[in-house]
């Protein structure tokens, strides 16, 4: 009898482990999971001039697997920058977020993110009511390449495109 009960118990913790491992498959949020690189042109820089932008970004399950955290360096023009996003998911209402904040003590940037199939829109929370709102897109065109752009509106229904650009996983 308690060998049974010890087999079930195992063969329980088991069947826990291939569902979180099922679970972290089928969420969207695996898709990051990897080393990628990213080209973009931005049609301002700080000085309003287009800037071209590469970026190598390496991301990966939080070790409970409730989040994902990515690490990216990003070059801009002979500017060097290095920030962390964190994508989180709220398991009450399904919603997605993400956090990113740079390694400069910079207040972290938070907003809602839309998952709808290939198509992530991460919408950036407003510093202040008056400011500008900006959205990020990114469709997945396959397993290991996405195509992205940034905008903004001032007005909630008017997009301005900054730049747009490519991310290929490269692991």
């Amino acid at each position: 009898m308690q060998q049974r009960t010890w087999m079930a118990a195992l063969v329980a913790v088991m069947l826990c482990g291939m569902a979180s491992a099922a679970q972290k498959i089928s969420d969207p949020r695996a898709q990051w999971v990897g080393t990628w690189t990213s080209t973009a042109d931005m049609n301002g820089g700080p000085d309003g001039k287009p800037m071209h932008v590469t970026s190598n970004l390496k991301c990966d399950w939080t070790p409970e697997h409730g989040a994902v955290i990515c690490e990216q360096e990003i070059h801009a023009g002979d500017q060097v920058q290095h920030q962390i996003t964190v994508y989180t998911r709220d398991e009450k209402s399904g919603a997605y977020y993400f956090t990113s904040m740079d390694y400069s003590g910079d207040p972290a940037h938070v907003g809602g993110l839309e998952i709808t199939g290939n198509t992530w829109t991460y919408k950036s929370l407003k510093e202040d009511a008056n400011g500008p709102e900006y959205e990020t897109v990114n469709v997945f065109k396959s397993a290991n390449e996405v195509d992205f752009k940034v905008m903004r509106s001032t007005d909630h229904k008017t997009w301005e495109t900054l730049g747009s650009g490519k991310t290929i996983r490269t692991r």
